[in-house]
Protein backbone atom coordinates (compact mmCIF):
# COMPACT_ATOMS: atom_id res chain seq x y z
CA UNK A 1 0.00 0.00 0.00
CA UNK A 2 1.32 3.22 -0.88
CA UNK A 3 0.15 7.17 -0.43
CA UNK A 4 1.59 10.05 -2.80
CA UNK A 5 1.61 13.12 -0.79
CA UNK A 6 1.99 16.13 -2.73
CA UNK A 7 4.52 18.83 -1.32
CA UNK A 8 3.68 22.45 -2.85
CA UNK A 9 6.09 24.84 -3.40
CA UNK A 10 6.99 28.13 -5.79
CA UNK A 11 8.97 26.89 -7.86
CA UNK A 12 7.73 22.90 -8.41
CA UNK A 13 5.49 20.47 -6.86
CA UNK A 14 6.92 17.07 -5.76
CA UNK A 15 5.48 13.83 -5.02
CA UNK A 16 7.02 11.85 -2.32
CA UNK A 17 6.05 8.06 -2.05
CA UNK A 18 5.10 7.01 1.44
CA UNK A 19 4.98 3.39 2.05
CA UNK A 20 3.31 1.38 4.78
CA UNK A 21 4.25 -1.88 6.03
CA UNK A 22 1.81 -4.80 8.14
CA UNK A 23 4.40 -4.43 11.47
CA UNK A 24 3.12 -6.52 14.10
CA UNK A 25 4.68 -6.29 17.53
CA UNK A 26 4.82 -9.67 19.81
CA UNK A 27 6.15 -8.38 23.42
CA UNK A 28 9.17 -6.84 22.66
CA UNK A 29 9.83 -8.26 19.13
CA UNK A 30 8.81 -6.49 15.88
CA UNK A 31 7.66 -9.26 13.02
CA UNK A 32 6.67 -8.35 9.64
CA UNK A 33 5.10 -10.98 7.01
CA UNK A 34 6.97 -12.60 4.75
CA UNK A 35 6.07 -10.17 1.41
CA UNK A 36 6.93 -7.17 3.40
CA UNK A 37 10.37 -8.40 4.33
CA UNK A 38 11.49 -9.29 1.29
CA UNK A 39 10.60 -5.52 -0.52
CA UNK A 40 12.63 -3.88 2.45
CA UNK A 41 15.52 -6.38 1.63
CA UNK A 42 15.26 -6.15 -1.95
CA UNK A 43 15.05 -9.63 -2.47
CA UNK A 44 12.59 -12.53 -3.53
CA UNK A 45 9.77 -13.88 -1.82
CA UNK A 46 11.55 -17.16 -2.39
CA UNK A 47 14.80 -16.32 -1.04
CA UNK A 48 13.42 -15.74 1.89
CA UNK A 49 11.84 -18.93 2.16
CA UNK A 50 14.95 -20.25 1.59
CA UNK A 51 16.92 -17.94 4.71
CA UNK A 52 13.64 -19.80 7.02
CA UNK A 53 14.68 -23.41 5.44
CA UNK A 54 18.52 -22.35 6.17
CA UNK A 55 17.32 -21.30 9.75
CA UNK A 56 19.25 -18.23 8.85
CA UNK A 57 15.96 -15.40 9.81
CA UNK A 58 14.06 -16.40 12.83
CA UNK A 59 10.24 -16.71 11.66
CA UNK A 60 7.06 -17.35 13.64
CA UNK A 61 3.51 -18.40 12.40
CA UNK A 62 0.08 -17.20 13.60
CA UNK A 63 -3.30 -17.45 12.23
CA UNK A 64 -1.87 -19.01 9.23
CA UNK A 65 0.66 -16.31 8.42
CA UNK A 66 4.43 -16.97 8.79
CA UNK A 67 6.14 -13.80 10.29
CA UNK A 68 10.26 -13.06 10.46
CA UNK A 69 11.27 -11.20 13.04
CA UNK A 70 12.72 -7.75 12.31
Amino acid sequence: MSIFVEQNSREQSRFYRIKFYKMIKIGNKKYLEIKDYAKIKGVTIQTVYNWIKDKTVNERKLMGKTLIEL
